[in-house]
This record gives structure tokens, sequence and C-alpha cells, in this order.
């Protein structure tokens, strides 16, 4: 009977066999637990009864519970921090959340760890701060140049370097004027204006010589300016010996005139001509016009009282206008 019990199929009934209430199964026999159980899943979805343990991050945590739970509760943290973004204006504020992942170096500032938003802030003050820096910001050998002409070099410390030794090089004849500028000026003296345009210094000489010749080409009433124009007629070069006197008398000018201008130089002892004027300006030297009644002319004299003979210069001028 034992042998037949124990070999018989199905031998118990589930319904048979006892077992004990748990949790949501209320039923004490394996039958009624197992019609129970599959009532209960068909009647809730599956996360509600399959449970997680606790997971922690840096910035979030989940608490130990049912998988539903620990869903919701990460769908409300991400709805809140979609919030916050939102509350911060200006759109989503995410640099304010985003970490980097370490600091920056840099020479002579860096970026400190922290988040991008505190990045953006230090190196726009880095930014601002070198912008105001109006002298010394940079030197002349960290600013980048391209070639102008002669002027070559990757650097504006390279180009500024030649510019000494080119200056340098111009002389006479070789157009330096023309590589000087210069701004520009007018001057106005008893109502009459003189105006030398912006341009080359060797422009400015132009006009300013062709102002002279013009000035030069006008006399008497209908000139345009005021003073009188002295113009070179002779030059005569002589020496007064010692104790004497020198008659420049190849050179007469009418007595109905007047004495003429003279400039007279004597000559040093380096060997220099040396400005003396119209009267005694050196000692023992005296320049006289002398009247020639006889002749109606005046002629120069040249006296000198010294015992030294004086090596002299004259220049005899014309007046126009």
């Amino acid at each position: 009977l034992t042998n037949a019990h124990e070999t018989a199929a199905p031998a118990h009934a589930a319904s048979a066999i006892s077992a004990a209430a748990h949790a949501f199964l209320a039923t004490t026999n394996v039958q009624a637990q197992l019609e129970e159980l599959v009532t209960e899943l068909a009647a809730a979805t599956g996360a509600t009864r399959v449970s997680n343990q606790a997971e922690t991050r840096d910035y979030f945590s989940l608490a130990a519970g049912t998988v539903r739970a620990q869903l919701a509760a990460l769908l409300t943290s991400l709805n809140e921090f979609r919030g916050y973004l939102q509350s911060q204006g200006g759109g989503n504020t995410g640099a304010t959340w985003v970490g980097l992942a370490s600091a920056i170096t840099g020479t002579p500032h860096g970026i400190a760890l922290g988040t991008v938003q505190q990045a953006f802030v230090e190196l726009l003050g880095h930014l601002n701060s070198h912008l105001t820096v109006l002298v010394g910001a940079h030197t002349a050998s960290q600013i980048a140049t391209s070639d102008q002409g002669w002027m070559t070099g990757s650097t504006l410390h390279t180009q500024l370097g030649m510019l000494p030794t080119r200056l340098a090089s111009y002389a006479i004849g070789q157009a330096g004027a023309r590589k000087v500028g210069q701004e520009g000026y007018e001057t106005t003296t008893n109502g009459k204006t003189t105006t030398v345009p912006y341009g080359t210094l060797h422009e400015a000489l132009t006009d300013l010589v062709a102002a002279i010749a013009n000035h030069r080409g006008q006399a008497g009433a209908s000139c345009d300016h005021d003073a009188l124009y002295a113009r070179k007629t002779f030059q005569h070069e002589a020496t007064v010996n010692g104790n004497n006197t020198l008659w420049v008398s190849s050179h007469w000018v009418p007595h109905a005139n007047g004495p003429p201008p003279v400039t007279a130089y004597y000559k040093d002892s380096d060997g220099h001509w040396v400005l003396f004027g119209t009267g005694v300006h050196r000692d023992h030297l005296t320049l006289v016009w002398n009247d020639d009644a006889q002749f109606i002319e005046w002629r120069l004299t040249v006296l000198n009282d010294h015992t030294d003979a004086i090596q002299v210069r004259l220049i005899v001028h014309d007046v126009i206008g």
C-alpha cells in the first residue's frame, strides 16, 4: 500500500500540501498560494514585486526597495533637476552643473577645478583684465607682423629694430625726406595764410620752396608780402692786412638808392667763416659804406687797425619790394 501510494502519479494534489501564509500570500496550501500568486501578478506590474538594493552615486542615491519605487524616485529627481535648470533664467544653465574633469594649468593663468560656469567666469575675468591694460600688455616680440616693403620680419620687435639702421642709411640724394611724414600745418600772419598740406617731409619742403620762389618773383606795391626781400648781388673775399684799409671799389652801387645791406664774415683760427655783421663785431675790424660824391655812388671800405691780417668774406644784397 505504501509503495503504491508513493509511486502513484500524482501521489498528492497540491491542495493537499499545506503552506504557511507569507507576505501578500494569505492562503495555507500550495495550490491556493500558486493560484493567489498568479492572480496577484496578473493584477499588478512585475516592477512592484521585484525588489532591489540601495544604489549610491556622487549626486544621486536610491534607497533599497522595489524596482518601481526606485524608478519613481529617479524620475522625480530628473524632473526636479530640469525644473531647477529652467528656473535659472537665460535658458538652461547646465554649465553650473557640469564639472571639469581636472584643473587646467597655464601661464600666466590657469583654471581651477570647479564647474564649467566657474571656468567661464574665471576665463572672462582674465580676458577683461588683459584687454584693459593699455601699456605693457604685450612685448613687441609677441606681436606678429607681415612684411611691409623693406620692413621684414615676423614680429613687431624685429621690424622696429630695422628703423634706426634704415633711417641712418638715408643721406643727401637718397630720398630720406620722402620716407618721413609730417602732419601738415598752416600759419596766418597779418591776414595772409601759408599752408603746407599733410604729406612727406620732401613734399613739405617742395611746397615751401615753391612759395619762396613765388615770393621772390614779386616786387613793389602789388607783392603779397609786407617785409622787404634781400637778394645777393655779389660776393667778395679778400685779406685785410694789419693796420690797413681795403676798398671794395669794383662793386659800387648807384648813389640814389642808398647803401645796400652787407653780410660779412671773418675766418677764425680753425678755418671757419664766422659771421660778424655790418659793424664792429670783431676787435679792430670795421665795415663802412663811403659816399663817393665824385661818382655819385657808394663803395665799401673795410678797416683793420690790428697788426694781424684778417681774411674777410663780404656778401652785398640788393633789396626787392
